[in-house]
C-alpha cells in the first residue's frame, strides 16, 4: 500500500517570486505585527482557536525548525476575523523541546492573538519572511476548506511564514491571506 504524499509549497524569499496581486502584496511583506495591522484597519477584531495540540510538521517545516521528521511539535492554528469575515489562516509550529520553558505564555494563549506575545517580548527575534502560494491539494488549504466549508476560497492562497527565536527555541508562523483581507483598506 503506498502513501499518498502531501503536495510541498515552494517557499521564496521574495514576494515577487509568487506574484501577488497589488492589493495583497502590502500584507505579504508587512513589516509590523499583522495583528495590530488587522485592528487598526477593522471595528471588530477577533481569533477563533481551531486547534493547539501536539502533531507532526510538515516537512518543509522540519527543514527550517531543524527537527527530524518524526518528532512530534507543539502546533496551534486559528482563523483571525475583522468585522465578521475571515481574512487569516495562522498556523504556528515550535519544537516540543524547551517550548514550555522559552514561550511560557503560549499554551495559555486560548482565542487571543499570538501577535502580542512576538511582538511585545524583547527576548523574541524575528527571522526574514518567506512567501509562497499554496497549491490547492496543500495540507493547510484543505484544513481552511474544513474550517470554512461555506466560504468562497480561491485554489491558490498567498501565504507567508517567519521563524522567530526566543531564548533557545524556535518558532514558525505561517499566515495564509484569505480573499476577504481585501476589502480591508
Amino acid at each position: 500500500m503506498t502513501v499518498k504524499q502531501q503536495p510541498l509549497a515552494r517557499w521564496h524569499t521574495h514576494v515577487d517570486a509568487t506574484h501577488p496581486p497589488p492589493n495583497l502584496r502590502e500584507w505579504l511583506t508587512l513589516g509590523t505585527s499583522l495583528t495590530t495591522t488587522l485592528r487598526e484597519r477593522s471595528n471588530h477584531f477577533t481569533v477563533r482557536k481551531l486547534h493547539q495540540h501536539l502533531a507532526f510538521p510538515l516537512p518543509d517545516e522540519c527543514d527550517v525548525l531543524n527537527l527530524p521528521h518524526h518528532e512530534q511539535v507543539h502546533e496551534r492554528e486559528v482563523l483571525l476575523y475583522c468585522d465578521g469575515a475571515p481574512v487569516v489562516f495562522a498556523h504556528t509550529v515550535m519544537p516540543f523541546l524547551n517550548a514550555h520553558a522559552d514561550w511560557p505564555a503560549f499554551h495559555d494563549l486560548g482565542e487571543q492573538s499570538l501577535g502580542a506575545l512576538l511582538f511585545d517580548d524583547p527576548l523574541v527575534t524575528r527571522g526574514d519572511l518567506q512567501f509562497t502560494h499554496l497549491p490547492s491539494k496543500h495540507l493547510l488549504q484543505q484544513r481552511i476548506y474544513s474550517a470554512l466549508p461555506s466560504e468562497q476560497i480561491e485554489s491558490r492562497l498567498h501565504a507567508r511564514r517567519c521563524l522567530f527565536q526566543r531564548n533557545h527555541s524556535r518558532m514558525l508562523v505561517t499566515e495564509v491571506f484569505l480573499p476577504s483581507i481585501a476589502k480591508l483598506k
